[in-house]
């Protein structure tokens, strides 16, 4: 039997419903006032409501973020619930587009120039080498949490330093002529 069976056979305003309150507590964990609502309705236990939920979560991800084909989605879902989605998905998509989680940013930058005294090959001896460390944040996985901070050290010869910078200049060249 599917997970989404019981839900299937439900009244479409049950549904959209579901749906909608699915979508919108999309960041955090459904809350259990929710859950036992489903689970009368539906009359199922617990864990088997939250796995609808989780379900419904999968479905709407999938048809927002990756493929959505209506007629496909009523061959495997049923009309009720390729409706609502049909209904909803251009609203969602939009929402997702405003709240799409970004990359990491950086934070704060720290660098120091050493001189490699030893080292097993020698001409890797007395040269240059940049030791630069990035703090980024994370971005957040849950609405109102702020992600978490990590630091990304690297080292840089002066060959790849060069490689950078030049790099970076084309970079803030692009960027100035968009302005």
């Amino acid at each position: 039997m599917s997970t989404l069976e019981s839900l299937q056979k439900s009244p479409p305003k049950f549904v959209e419903q579901v749906f909608l309150r699915v979508y919108q507590t999309r960041l955090d964990e459904p809350s259990q006032d929710f859950v036992d609502m489903i689970a009368e309705q539906l009359q199922e236990d617990e864990q088997n409501t939250r796995s609808i939920i989780n379900e419904v979560l999968k479905l709407i991800s999938v048809c927002v973020y990756d493929d959505y084909d209506e007629e496909k989605l009523q061959k495997k879902h049923g009309d009720v619930i390729a409706a609502v989605i049909t209904k909803h998905i251009n609203r969602w998509r939009e929402q997702a587009v405003d709240t799409q989680v970004s990359l990491p940013q950086l934070i704060d930058s720290k660098w120091r120039i050493d001189i490699k005294s030893a080292s097993h090959v020698s001409t890797r001896m007395a040269a240059p080498t940049v030791n630069v460390q990035l703090l980024v944040q994370n971005p957040s996985l849950k609405k109102g949490v702020l992600g978490s901070s990590n630091a990304v050290n690297f080292e840089l010869n002066v060959e790849t330093l060069e490689t950078m910078l030049n790099g970076m200049i084309k970079i803030k060249d692009q960027l100035s002529s968009i302005k």
